[in-house]
């Protein structure tokens, strides 16, 4: 009786912290999303200092994040969304409207694709 009682305990530990992390990656990556859309319409509208700005608040909400996600997730998929920083930093710098938008789409699909490949669903366990 001691064992089942210490399993099912472990599992309800299991299973709460894994919703508790899916909450917290879906915040987290809903308010980077919603900083990149900021910054891409300041991009479409050919506002650069503001763009500037607007970037240097997503990297500062992007540091914050990457340190606690570095916990839980794989390293690899924040790589990609630091080089596509890097270049949008780049891109935004010499004011080059093609490149710093195609590259806010590829930030935009890097953060999108961790909410969907972290969310805890079966789908995503099995």
């Amino acid at each position: 009786m001691r064992v089942v009682t210490v399993t099912l305990i472990i599992l309800i530990i299991f299973i709460v912290s894994a919703v508790m992390l899916d909450n917290y990656i879906n915040d987290t990556t809903n308010d980077l999303l919603k900083d990149i859309e900021v910054l891409n319409k300041l991009i479409e509208e050919n506002k650069w200092s503001e763009s500037k700005s607007q970037l240097a608040n997503l990297q500062y909400t992007w540091e914050d994040v990457e340190k606690r996600w570095k916990l839980f997730l794989e390293h690899y998929e924040m790589d990609g969304i630091d080089i596509a920083m890097s270049r949008l930093d780049q891109y935004i710098e010499i004011e080059n409207k093609p490149l710093a938008l195609g590259e806010m789409a590829e930030l935009r699909l890097l953060v999108g694709h961790i909410k969907k490949k972290e969310s805890f669903k079966l789908e995503n366990i099995l």
